[in-house]
């Protein structure tokens, strides 16, 4: 089985609170319709795009996930972001 991306991959996406913000396609053909998607929200304080020590990750945050068939799923950051 072959795992193809498109796109930047890993991508570091700055987003302002309250606001949508569209990030390139970092699409996966995968044989089967599952995966992982992992990360933190985190405060990047000095804009440099690394969650570096004290940056600390932000809870409650609801991270809306669209998967290629358009099915929308919508998760919350926990405790650590």
């Amino acid at each position: 089985s072959v795992l193809t991306t498109a796109g930047s991959d890993p991508e570091t996406v700055l987003v302002t609170a309250g606001d949508t913000t569209a990030t390139t396609d970092d699409g996966y053909n995968v044989p089967v319709n599952t995966g992982t998607l992992s990360g933190v929200v985190f405060n990047d304080e000095n804009n440099n795009g690394i969650q570096d020590a004290g940056e600390l990750g932000l809870p409650g945050v609801d991270v809306v996930i669209t998967d290629m068939d358009g099915n929308i799923q919508t998760v919350m950051t926990d405790a650590n972001g």
